[in-house]
């Protein structure tokens, strides 16, 4: 299931990001909180899972919003949807991670890291 988001900041006097914690089962959806600045999904299931949805802010975005998703174990086939996704991963490996940022001149989500 999806855990608490907890506040976290590295500098002082920094907007504080948001980190979200999911503990998904094969065929869960994770849905990552809208409206937050910059959002890392730390992505924990009990072993390998076979597919999971993660969904996107499609509301409430800010401009150069991010998202990231860490992840601990091997998701073979990961849909991800919450609007246009420029970079969509389709599988997840151990340690694996990516960032997307929100461009609000094209409404669009895309690939960062």
């Amino acid at each position: 299931g999806v855990g608490t988001s907890t506040k976290m900041s590295h500098l002082p006097n920094a907007i504080a990001g948001q980190v979200q914690y999911a503990t998904p089962a094969s065929l869960d959806t994770v849905t990552i909180t809208p409206g937050l600045p910059d959002v890392t999904v730390v992505i924990n299931p009990a072993s390998t899972i076979a597919a999971l949805t993660v969904t996107l802010p499609s509301t409430l975005m800010i401009p150069s919003q991010r998202v990231t998703l860490a992840c601990s174990q091997i998701v073979t086939a990961l849909t991800m949807n919450g609007g246009t996704i420029v970079g969509a991963l389709a599988s997840l490996a151990v340690g694996g991670f990516g960032t997307w940022v929100w461009s609000a001149n094209s409404s669009q989500w895309f690939r960062a890291g």
